[in-house]
């Protein structure tokens, strides 16, 4: 119970810091799972049907990528177009970046305790590193040059989602997504719901978008649909004809989902079972998100009606959207669940080393940063 209860502790460097500064940097080596699990993971549809789904996990690499310039502060991951990897790291304030064997190729400076990185493939290439405790956002060039730094008009920056040139941050003390330019211009500011700590922006065909007055500024003129900077790690989509394009904050602590406009206009917001963390909507409108507390992915319809909840492990948090694939990284059991983006249904798990938090997907694998342990694991798809 104890090293369960730590591990969950390790959540958040900005949600959980005590527990965090007691982790030992020392790296472990990966855990060995066996090439097959029979074991059942519950779904409950929105009838309340419960139901076992056996599965069956393939083999997988337990190879655990690790560094000197690794700590036991991996809070973020990104990747970039040519299959490399940035590392946020909150003790050293630093950003590594690896290539795709895993070998650390760069080492840049960042502000206080970064917790959120954003890869921007346009534009010559561009990485954002979220500074928690400085309310700053370090602005480089993929190389490590040094571009600017941003203020942030929040409080505790913690995640953010890039569509077009605006930058969608949360700050998880403030309670506010603030909305400004990749240059730094502050577009405005949404009071939302306890401890913001996930973005996602999509877009829909099935949206029915009202708006109201609870945003401190609606006049931004909304990102076009020519702009070419959404990526995978944002979720973000270009919308077609007649689709609306919204914003998604995961509320950690008042276990709610906000849906805003892109100009900070709030539409909705929904009740969620305990701990909102990571969230990722398909291209049905639905919206997944990882329960911490629960253990588990709840799936909703864009209007906010239950659909699913498919237990993936103790403390559920980072989420990777690749193809037609949701892989949920479990704090408290050192896993990672792959469900469908679809319907939630478990299509496999393995484990990884102490208290993953955070993930990311090139073209050829997933990789998954411990931050108890301080490594990189790299996985198959």
């Amino acid at each position: 119970m104890r090293s369960n209860a730590r591990r969950k502790n390790a959540l958040m460097s900005a949600l959980f810091v005590a527990a965090l500064m007691i982790l030992s940097p020392v790296v472990a080596s990966a855990q060995v799972a066996p090439a097959t699990d029979t074991s059942t993971s519950t779904t409950t549809d929105a009838s309340g049907t419960t139901s076992g789904t056996s599965k069956t996990t393939a083999t997988y690499s337990t190879t655990a990528v690790t560094s000197v310039g690794l700590d036991a502060g991996v809070t973020s991951l990104a990747a970039d177009s040519n299959g490399n990897i940035y590392a946020s790291l909150q003790f050293s304030n630093k950003v590594v970046k690896l290539d795709g064997a895993g070998t650390v190729v760069g080492r840049f400076a960042a502000g206080g305790n970064p917790t959120g990185l954003i890869v921007d493939n346009s534009n010559g290439g561009l990485l954002y590193a979220l500074n928690n405790s400085d309310n700053t956002v370090t602005k480089l060039r993929l190389d490590g040059t040094f571009v600017a730094t941003l203020k942030v008009a929040g409080d505790g920056p913690i995640h953010a989602a890039l569509y077009g040139s605006t930058l969608y941050i949360a700050c998880e003390r403030s309670n506010t997504l603030v909305r400004m330019t990749t240059d730094g211009t502050l577009l405005g500011s949404t009071k939302v719901g306890a401890r913001p700590v996930w973005v996602v922006v999509s877009s829909s065909a099935s949206e029915s978008l009202t708006t109201d007055t609870t945003t401190t500024d609606t006049t931004a003129t909304e990102p076009t649909a020519t702009d070419p900077t959404a990526t995978d790690a944002t979720m973000a989509s270009k919308p077609g004809p007649g689709s609306t394009t919204s914003v998604y904050i995961s509320c950690n602590k008042s276990n709610e989902v906000w849906k805003l406009s892109t100009a900070g206009g709030v539409v909705a917001k929904y009740g969620t079972p305990r701990g909102p963390f990571g969230l990722a909507v398909n291209t049905n409108g639905e919206i997944l998100v990882a329960c911490f507390w629960d253990g588990l992915v709840y799936r909703m319809s864009a209007a906010g009606a239950a659909l699913s909840k498919t237990v993936v492990g103790d403390g559920a948090s980072g989420v990777v959207a690749y193809g037609n694939v949701l892989a949920v990284i479990s704090n408290g059991t050192n896993s990672i669940t792959r469900i469908s983006l679809a319907d939630g249904s478990v299509i496999s798990k393995d484990l990884v080393d102490r208290a993953p938090l955070t993930g990311a997907a090139t073209s050829s694998a997933l990789w998954v940063g411990c931050t108890g342990s301080g490594t990189i694991a790299k996985r198959a798809l």
